[in-house]
């Protein structure tokens, strides 16, 4: 991708092309070793690295979805 340095929505849209490429929309991400074919989701959030409260915000968050819908794989929620 060919954009201009400065542009923060290319930079963005870059970023995302680039994750989203690995990702099939199949619940593997390729390459992935993993056997699971359940279906997923894909997020993407755009956040300021030096925001710290934002940036604890998001990783809190983050971990109690993933901790949510393991306990619901696992019937304890």
């Amino acid at each position: 991708m060919d954009c201009p340095k400065q542009d923060v929505e290319a930079a963005k849209q870059f970023i995302l092309d680039l994750y989203t490429g690995m990702y099939t929309g199949s619940g593997d991400i390729k390459g992935s070793t993993r056997k699971n074919s359940r279906s997923r989701r894909l997020f993407s959030h755009y956040t300021c690295a030096t925001d710290t409260h934002n940036i604890r915000k998001v990783f809190k968050d983050v971990r109690d979805s993933v901790l949510a819908r393991y306990l619901d794989e696992i019937n304890l929620l």
